[in-house]
């Protein structure tokens, strides 16, 4: 039981550092299904603001244009899930660079 206490300490710790607290850190991706085949989802960088990405995958709940965002791709039992990574999103790949990693921890930290 020690051993997840610290672990759950460090990435707290981490996330205290280094994240946004009240920024969004993901968001459901509304992505024309026409242009999905020339989406690439699985690149980890955030070179992209909201606004760029909006003609590829509009975020459904979106913070201000400017901010920077990334276009991520989660492989579903049913097909592929588009959403919209931001800051907070980037910054937990930074301490584990596995978008599913970063994607469970906002689901549980949600629930």
């Amino acid at each position: 039981m020690g051993q997840l206490v610290d672990v759950c300490a460090s990435v707290g710790n981490y996330l205290k550092e280094h994240a946004g607290t009240r920024e969004p850190v993901l968001s459901e991706a509304a992505v024309n299904a026409g242009k999905a085949a020339d989406l690439d989802g699985r690149k980890l960088a955030l070179e992209e603001t909201v606004e760029s990405l909006e003609p590829r995958g509009e975020p459904r709940e979106p913070p201000a244009a400017e901010a920077p965002a990334m276009l991520i791709a989660a492989d579903e039992p049913d097909g592929i899930r588009w959403r919209v990574g931001y800051n907070n999103f980037y910054v937990i790949t930074r301490y584990n660079h596995s978008a599913l990693y970063a994607m469970a921890v906002y689901e549980l930290a949600a629930a």
